[in-house]
């Protein structure tokens, strides 16, 4: 049990709210995936009160690899630089997931420890240039991420 789940609930909630940013990693129950499980997802941004994310795999997948530009939107995270990740992953600037903003800040009250930690500076970058060169991300969605992650 961490320590923020021992907080009273309004600073409880504070203590969420202060993690709901961009660059942050939490890791959450996902129906999209078959079958649902648990996946580390990167919050993009926020898109009336709709959090963005991208999903970080173990790998990328054949059909990524083998086509040169959906490859080049995933970005390597490395294990040594986010002490939150077992081991070296990818993140998947490709495709956007939503989630239920409410259902996320419920998984966050029952469990802080889902919070995981901001991804390390010397990739943002490197994920703000995916983003941007990612071909399958809808135009609207693209500018809002870019824009809430541009310093």
């Amino acid at each position: 049990m961490l320590l923020a789940d021992s907080l009273p609930a309004s600073e409880k909630e504070s203590y969420i709210e202060r993690h709901l940013v961009p660059f942050n990693v939490l890791y959450l129950p996902c129906a999209f995936t078959k079958p649902p499980k648990n996946k580390y997802l990167l919050l993009a941004c926020e898109v009336d009160i709709e959090p963005l994310f991208f999903v970080i795999n173990s790998n990328i997948n054949n059909f990524n690899r083998k086509n040169p530009d959906l490859h080049r939107a995933h970005v390597l995270l490395k294990a040594s630089d986010n002490k939150f990740l077992e081991h070296d992953s990818y993140l998947n600037c490709n495709e956007v997931k939503t989630l239920d903003y409410a259902f996320v800040r419920q998984q966050l009250i029952e469990d802080t420890s889902k919070i995981k930690g901001l991804v390390s500076d010397n990739v943002r970058g490197d994920i703000i240039a995916a983003v941007k060169y990612s071909k399958l991300i809808e135009p609207i969605y693209k500018k809002h991420i870019i824009n809430a992650m541009e310093p």
